[in-house]
């Protein structure tokens, strides 16, 4: 030939005497003619085809590596933006049980959620009463709660519960309790007597 001609974009010849030019490969692209190489996607960017001129960014709810793919984000974690080079735990209150999961979703009440995405029922004794809880709170005395409580109910008359209590006791013989939520028996009063 009489002339040699630039590799166009996408492409590279990395030797001379080259009687034509190599495509870039998937992972990989060149956005400039007449290159000798051809440049690796940055992270959070993808190229799945040969003779890239361009990556692109990676979506929302996967991260990419340097190298140009995309891998989902792990289930208890998010990616929200796209071109991400790393997905985030999701925090505390919060979870995601999918994999490739653009944003974490507040834990129901009754549960409560550590960083990492998933949620786990509030033990007896113990309640959440908002979405997103961090943490459960413990039943006050004349309450109790089973496990995933939304709530804590109240002692019904004749029983009672201290703190952190799953259920509530029978006033024991020669005590009584007449009121809802009490968190004591009083003795009989003399002359009356009371069965459990």
């Amino acid at each position: 030939g009489a002339v040699c001609s630039s590799c166009q974009v996408g492409s590279y010849s990395n030797f001379g005497g080259a009687s034509t030019c190599l495509a870039c490969p998937a992972g990989r692209y060149q956005s400039s003619g007449g290159s000798s190489t051809c440049l690796v996607c940055p992270a959070g960017q993808f190229q799945t085809s040969q003779g890239g001129s361009f990556c692109s960014d990676c979506w929302p709810g996967t991260f990419g590596y340097p190298g140009g793919f995309c891998t989902d984000c792990a289930a208890g974690t998010y990616s929200i933006m796209s071109g991400s080079s790393t997905c985030l735990a999701c925090p505390a209150g919060q979870f995601q049980t999918s994999q490739g999961g653009s944003f974490c979703s507040d834990c129901w009440p009754g549960t409560f959620g550590y960083p990492g995405g998933f949620c786990t029922d509030c033990a007896a004794g113990t309640y959440s009463i908002m979405p997103g809880a961090r943490q459960c709170v413990t039943c006050p005395p004349g309450t109790y709660s089973r496990a995933g409580a939304p709530e804590c109910m109240m002692c019904s008359p004749g029983s009672y519960s201290l703190i952190g209590s799953s259920t509530c006791l029978v006033c024991p013989a020669g005590q009584f309790q007449t009121s809802q939520g009490g968190s004591f028996c009083s003795d009989c009063w003399p002359g009356t007597f009371g069965y459990p």
